[in-house]
């Protein structure tokens, strides 16, 4: 939609609907079983507006929102835990509900600009701000179902028959919450504020320099337990190993508050010049 509300004012504004959605596309290939794969669907909607005003014949003010909703969660067809079935170390079979499903990312996302433009003499100046929130949702139960691996057929015969007889390679693996975390379902919301000047000044008319100077201010949501350093965590017949890491968060704030966040300055210098036409000999 564009409206002219008046010769100095004017309105747009966008919205964009999608809705997808999949059977059984989360897994897919011959051995694949009905029960290991699932529904995959895509839901978004996408609304952006912007209000334009002259205010003067050198004075032009921009503001611009947009909203964006999206929704993305993979179905699962089965509860029952993941099999994979081995012969001669070739896959032949998998069975059960896949380690990654089921799943689903969902964000809400708003965001506001205003730019401010005006020309003096031979500077064209620009002066604006941007926020941006995100709300996050991320949900992931990667193996919390549990997960088999036979290494043949007659070894996962034996295990339906209630005589299981594991032979080397074989596991299962299954994992758990960490004490203290939110489990299978977190939250990494981010908040971002923007500030910037800019002077683009011909200097003369084949030479125009682009100055600017941007001012970030970025906060995350973060961990409430942070990464342990070389610690081993059992997880079903295994163990695996977490790298030491080490995050630190500006100003001395430390890992115990519930955000972090990022602060930076930016500058940029630009220079465009037009070339003098050369003659032919």
């Amino acid at each position: 939609m564009d409206w002219h509300i008046s010769p100095t004012q004017r309105f747009s504004g966008r919205w964009n609907r999608q809705r997808f959605g999949g059977s059984n596309l989360e897994q897919a290939g011959p051995q694949v079983s009905i029960e290991r794969t699932g529904a995959s669907e895509e839901n978004s909607d996408t609304l952006a507006v912007s209000f334009t005003s002259t205010i003067s014949p050198s004075l032009v003010n921009v503001a611009r929102f947009s909203y964006v909703s999206s929704n993305q969660p993979g179905r699962s067809n089965s509860i029952n835990p993941a099999a994979d079935i081995f012969e001669g170390g070739q896959p032949v079979l998998t069975i059960g509900r896949a380690s990654l499903s089921p799943r689903e990312i969902a964000i809400r996302r708003g965001e506001w600009s205003d730019t401010l433009s005006f020309g003096r003499g031979r500077h064209a100046f620009k002066v604006g701000a941007n926020v941006l929130v995100d709300r996050i949702m991320f949900f992931n139960a990667v193996n919390f179902s549990g997960n088999y691996r036979f290494n043949s057929l007659e070894s996962f015969g034996r295990s339906l028959a209630g005589a299981p007889l594991p032979i080397a390679g074989e596991r299962y693996v299954q994992t758990f919450s960490g004490d203290g975390t939110p489990g299978i379902t977190v939250h990494p919301n981010v908040e971002e504020i923007a500030g910037f000047v800019q002077d683009e000044w011909r200097a003369r008319p084949s030479l125009t320099f682009n100055l600017g100077l941007r001012y970030d201010v970025q906060v995350m949501a973060k961990p409430r337990v942070k990464n342990p350093s070389r610690h081993w965590w059992p997880l079903g017949s295994i163990r695996v190993s977490s790298p030491k890491t080490t995050t630190t968060s500006p100003r001395g704030l430390g890992l115990r508050g519930l955000h972090y966040g990022v602060t930076d300055w930016w500058s940029a210098v630009g220079m465009a010049c037009s070339m003098p036409e050369l003659q032919p000999a």
